[in-house]
């Protein structure tokens, strides 16, 4: 939450940063707020995994998550592709 600017001229310049999380981020998901505009539909976050049968007949299994942050319900299922 403090700046390397802001600690040099500020009253705690002598003390350790102080440090939040505020937003996460990562390489496929960007959560911005969980509150939603729209109560009868939240925002929810879902994740897609896929894996490849070890050899040429083998099929390729696909799973599935969906979270709801706001309300805490998990949704899950995983399929056989073909």
């Amino acid at each position: 939450m403090e700046t390397r600017a802001l600690k040099k001229v500020g009253e705690t310049r002598n003390e350790t940063f102080k440090r939040e999380v505020t937003r996460i981020y990562t390489v496929a998901t960007y959560v911005d707020e969980l509150g939603s505009v729209d109560q009868d539909h939240p925002p929810t976050l879902m994740c897609v995994v896929e894996e490849r049968g070890r050899s040429n007949g083998d099929a390729t299994r696909i799973g599935m998550t969906i979270v709801c942050p706001t309300t805490g319900e998990v949704t899950y299922d995983d399929f056989q592709g073909a």
